[in-house]
């Protein structure tokens, strides 16, 4: 069963030098790697510190405990989504669902190691019911606007169910691709039509 924790995790300093920032790029970096192939639960904090060349103590300044991390890379996720998607959101109403489509799969593919770990944490438990929710109506409502924009036939009150439908590929896509077996590539390219096709009947 997973486990959801009462309260969120512990933050620690907020670097304002450009070294600490760089820091704690490098530790995000090191995790979304460690979560998205391992897993939230089976990563320690030790080896975090080690792939991203951290002392311990550097570590815990910044995160004082794994959640911390988890959070921060779940933000992280979502901040990098809102930047991919901005564009297109702007632009859909001058777009075909075919261009849409390939815009908006090439961008998940770009996030896809961001994406996997933010899953693996929210998966896990990483993160609050509160802040796993808040998250995930973040990217909603940006996939909510893209629709709106591009589609705008389609009824308002129908416009949630669509996201959550098209926020349900994208998360598919996320998935096959790290599945290292022969039919894997033939399956995500059959993800990127079903993407286009689901976007095409909105029209």
């Amino acid at each position: 069963m997973v486990s959801h924790k009462s309260s969120a995790p512990q933050v620690g300093s907020v670097p304002v030098r450009r070294n600490g920032r760089e820091r704690v790029s490098a530790i995000l970096d090191a995790a979304t790697a460690l979560f998205g192939n391992k897993g939230f639960d089976a990563t320690t904090m030790s080896e975090i510190a080690s792939q991203s060349k951290t002392a311990a103590g550097s570590l815990y300044r910044f995160f004082p405990t794994k959640e911390a991390v988890g959070d921060a890379i779940v933000a992280r996720y979502v901040e990098r989504f809102e930047i991919a998607f901005a564009g297109l959101v702007e632009a859909a109403g001058q777009l075909s669902a075919t261009d849409i489509s390939r815009f908006a799969f090439d961008a998940i593919l770009q996030l896809e190691n961001d994406h996997a770990a933010a899953i693996s944490v929210a998966d896990a438990g990483g993160v609050t019911r509160e802040q796993r929710q808040s998250q995930t109506n973040r990217v909603l409502d940006i996939i909510a606007q893209l629709i709106s924009h591009a589609f705008p036939i389609v009824a308002p009150a129908r416009v949630p169910v669509c996201a959550f439908t098209l926020m349900q590929l994208f998360k598919t896509v996320t998935v096959a691709s790290k599945i290292q077996a022969p039919q894997s590539h033939g399956a995500i390219d059959e993800m990127r039509l079903a993407i286009e096709l689901y976007l095409r009947s909105l029209g």
